[in-house]
């Protein structure tokens, strides 16, 4: 005798198959749309080393510190400016157009007199990814931004003074 029952559970197994490929296989695509359409982490065009600088505990005068700039990209980069934050910030470079996977210098020096206590400064480079010398008059650029940020703790002349004569009575005795 035939079971009626188990012959429809056979022919529902194949479709129950394809169902679950299906399903797999839309769920994959989307997925797959999803990877492909989503902004993917921007690779970083500008590379400066060190990011942060901390001249340490200073009195007041002027400290000089250089930076590197590497170009991460295929393509030239153009600086177009670099300025500090303050007056007290002042930044040079000669060479303005990195080449693919090259580094150029730039100093920063800053100056402290007038200043005391925790200090604070940034660097701002605007660059653009392009050789802006084979650009026309007309063309209107769009820069990105890198900063970089400066610390320093400057002693005034007067606790630079009492340190001074702390450390002569201490080192007396």
């Amino acid at each position: 005798m035939i079971d009626n029952h188990k012959i429809s559970n056979d022919k529902r197994l194949p479709l129950l198959g394809l169902a679950i490929c299906s399903l797999v296989f839309v769920l994959a695509s989307l997925a797959g749309v999803y990877v492909f359409f989503s902004p993917a982490t921007p690779i970083a065009a500008l590379i400066i080393e060190p990011k942060v600088f901390d001249f340490g505990t200073v009195s007041e005068g002027q400290y000089s510190t250089s930076f590197t700039l590497k170009n991460n990209l295929r393509r030239p980069i153009s600086i177009l400016h670099a300025v500090g934050s303050c007056s007290c910030t002042t930044v040079s470079f000669r060479e303005t157009l990195i080449p693919p996977g090259k580094s150029v210098m730039m100093t920063c020096i800053l100056d402290t007199t007038g200043k005391s206590g925790r200090f604070q400064s940034s660097l701002i480079v605007g660059y653009v990814l392009e050789d802006v010398s084979i650009i026309d008059e007309e063309t209107t650029v769009k820069p990105s931004y890198v900063t970089i940020d400066l610390r320093a703790t400057v002693k005034s002349e007067i606790q630079r003074v009492h340190s001074n004569a702390h450390s002569t009575v201490v080192n007396s005795q």
